[in-house]
């Protein structure tokens, strides 16, 4: 009995304190705390915040430096003259070399092979359609390699009797293929249909070796007309 007499006593004892002078129940709210693991991720991510930005920082700098260098030394290469003394015939036995001329100008000397050219598009080019010569050469040693010659009108085109089957000199430009837009169709070699100029392809087409050349000067009266390809590598830094 008297345990119990106790136990009530402490328990309105306790409702007393928690009342305020308004008689109503106060709740004592207690502030939650942050797990550690919490704290633990912040201070983390605040001390790696910094060192993270310093380091695309340089990343984008160093990437910066490089396209500049490349630029300069594609403008050089684009404002030189053709090499006509460099043989692409030896330089063809040797693709390691081959690549190491990457935007250098050379002269071709051989026959152009328009019964086997083909014909990318077609295109809109200064307000009318037409379509990207790709023309096998046959050198001198008998190789074969591709040759961008430019643009030619939709209807047709007749090459100039002084082309056909007679040695020329051509000054052109060693580049290598774009990569086509995923939106672009595929070629179809069988049919004819090319809409994309893809070097390997091509050139297992025609039987010659996948080297592609753009000419740098148009054809007789103007057509084809050389193409004016990009070559810049774009520099947004």
């Amino acid at each position: 009995m008297l345990l119990q007499q106790a136990a009530s006593r402490g328990a309105a004892c306790a409702q007393r304190m928690c009342r305020g002078s308004g008689g109503a129940t106060r709740h004592i709210a207690t502030k939650p705390t942050a797990p550690p693991l919490t704290n633990w991720l912040h201070v983390t991510l605040m001390a790696t915040m910094p060192v993270t930005c310093f380091g695309l920082g340089f990343w984008q700098y160093k990437r910066m430096i490089e396209k500049e260098a490349i630029i300069k030394k594609r403008e050089e290469q684009l404002k030189s003259e053709p090499n006509s003394a460099m043989s692409v015939e030896a330089l063809l036995r040797n693709p390691v070399e081959m690549d190491k001329h990457l935007y250098q100008r050379f002269i071709l000397r051989g026959t152009f092979t328009p019964e086997t050219a083909m014909y990318v598009g077609p295109r809109v080019v200064s307000g009318s359609p037409a379509f990207l010569m790709i023309c096998p050469m046959r050198l001198s040693s008998g190789q074969r390699v591709l040759v961008n010659r430019g643009w030619v009108p939709q209807k047709g085109f007749i090459p100039a009797q002084s082309e056909v089957e007679v040695e020329v000199e051509a000054p052109v430009l060693f580049r290598n293929a774009e990569k086509p837009s995923s939106f672009v169709p595929a070629n179809e070699p069988a049919a004819g249909r090319w809409f994309s100029v893809k070097v390997d392809e091509m050139a297992a087409h025609s039987a010659s070796l996948p080297y592609l050349f753009d000419s740098i000067k148009d054809g007789p009266g103007g057509v084809p007309a050389a193409p004016n390809t990009t070559l810049m590598p774009p520099n947004h830094h």
